[in-house]
């Protein structure tokens, strides 16, 4: 090996990765003013910087994940599909992590991985379905009061933050 680091993510994967990593960061932290009592200090004019922050950030975590789609498209799509794509070896591959290499660090009967394994698979469909939720649920709390109903509100408001948190 001649010590050259070896990329697995290209520069515009990685600007996507941090930007969609600082919005979530923002948005954990401003949407916990609603959710955290001893932080209801955070009314008034804090609260209205809050929650003027928690959406230009949610525009931007909601845009991130088309940044490396206009960057790479192909390398972008490649990645997604492999991501979403399961075979017998992922299901084999998760099963022996959850009940084995997790515990003790056994890779005994780990078989070969892609480019992402069963984990990263997994965590990539969770973010994705997490997003959707966060995305709609958003729209709903930001442009529906005064247009859907208050039980419309409050599904949206808890189906958001448990897919945010």
């Amino acid at each position: 090996m001649d010590g050259k680091a070896i990329l697995r993510f290209s520069a515009g994967e990685r600007i996507f990765h941090w930007a969609y990593f600082v919005s979530f960061v923002v948005l954990a932290v401003t949407g916990a003013f609603l959710y955290v009592p001893w932080l209801a200090f955070a009314v008034g004019e804090a609260g209205e910087t809050s929650r003027l922050l928690h959406r230009l950030f949610a525009l931007g975590f909601l845009a991130s994940p088309l940044l490396p789609l206009f960057i790479a498209p192909r390398r972008y799509l490649g990645n997604l599909g492999e991501a979403f794509s399961w075979g017998s070896e992922d299901v084999r591959g998760l099963w022996v992590i959850l009940t084995r290499y997790y515990w003790s660090g056994n890779q005994r009967g780990l078989p070969p991985q892609g480019k992402f394994t069963a984990g990263q698979k997994l965590h990539v469909m969770m973010q994705f379905i997490a997003s959707a939720v966060i995305g709609v649920t958003g729209f709903i709390l930001w442009f529906g009061p005064g247009y859907v109903s208050a039980g419309w509100l409050a599904w949206s408001l808890l189906l958001h933050g448990l897919s945010g948190g």
